[in-house]
């Protein structure tokens, strides 16, 4: 996620290609599943890794401790099919597979990383407690998970521009993927910080994506030239992300005590996952009235 402002261009938000692919003619060539599909469940591995950080901080915080293991245990499996899925495909999440070498090549770094991180989450699973070298081994983890995910993002999308198969809603449903796994990047910051782990870069850390959170918020609601991201295309769409920004407002300051580094105790870091959740299924929400367009 740290890449993403950098690689807000290179992921297809360029003018150039938003306008020339405004409207997409499908062809007799293409498969029978939009890519997108498969670039949206790319992304949601990018999000799960997130996701399941925070819910394994939060265990070591003995924060709501048996919710919180058995949300890891959702999300590694969510995260262990989807991977299958991308590779071998499967029907049921719409995913037809993939023959693209470079695609299936850098789906395997993510497979390497996820050996490491799956068999760290299965021993804390196992044992319902997590040590701070455990906590470490994943921090540590989720950044180059994030990047190999990043990379094979991009590949799809190269393939997708390749066959004319891109548009200015898929662009803008894959930032609002960014931005969903941003409220889970934000939290588990939060809560690397709340734990005592490299303290200064995650301060420094959730202050970064904070600003891009904001940022990427008021260009889906007014636009942004410098992003190239276009204002809200009608007013249900536009009232559903003002609610969004309502619940950022929430957000934001619960987080901001984050980045001092100081005043987080356990009443702060308990309302942090309360408004986490509802913010993180608005964002989901926001991407389904995109999609019905």
């Amino acid at each position: 996620m740290v890449k993403y402002a950098a690689k807000l261009v290179p992921y297809g938000i360029a003018a150039s290609v938003l306008l020339a692919a405004a409207l997409v003619v499908p062809t007799a060539a293409q498969d029978p599943i939009h890519p997108h599909r498969m670039i949206s469940l790319v992304q949601s591995q990018n999000m799960l890794a997130q996701k399941m950080s925070k819910e394994l901080v939060l265990v070591a915080l003995d924060i709501d401790k048996n919710r919180n293991l058995n949300n890891l245990k959702s999300s590694r499996a969510r995260f262990e099919r989807t991977l299958k899925a991308l590779r071998d495909g499967d029907t049921d999440l719409g995913a037809p597979g993939s023959s693209n070498p470079d695609f299936l090549e850098s789906l395997g770094k993510v497979g390497e990383l996820w050996l490491v991180y799956e068999a760290t989450l299965r021993r804390s699973a196992n044992s319902r407690s997590i040590t701070a070298d455990q906590v470490g081994t994943i921090a540590d983890l989720t950044g180059p998970m994030s990047d190999a995910v990043e990379e094979a993002v991009e590949i799809l999308h190269e393939e997708a521009r390749q066959k004319h198969l891109i548009s200015m809603l898929d662009t803008t449903v894959e930032v609002l993927a960014h931005q969903a796994a941003l409220t889970q990047q934000m939290s588990k910051e939060f809560l690397l910080v709340a734990y005592g782990h490299e303290v200064d870069r995650n301060r420094r850390a959730l202050k970064n994506s904070m600003a891009l959170f904001d940022r990427t918020l008021n260009g889906l609601l007014n636009g942004d030239p410098e992003l190239q991201l276009l204002p809200a295309p009608n007013q249900d769409i536009k009232a559903h992300l003002r609610m969004v920004a309502r619940m950022w407002d929430e957000f934001r300051p619960l987080l901001s005590v984050g980045t001092r580094g100081t005043g987080l105790d356990r009443a702060s870091i308990e309302r942090i996952v309360q408004v986490n959740g509802p913010l993180l299924d608005a964002i989901d929400d926001a991407v389904e009235l995109y999609e019905a367009l």
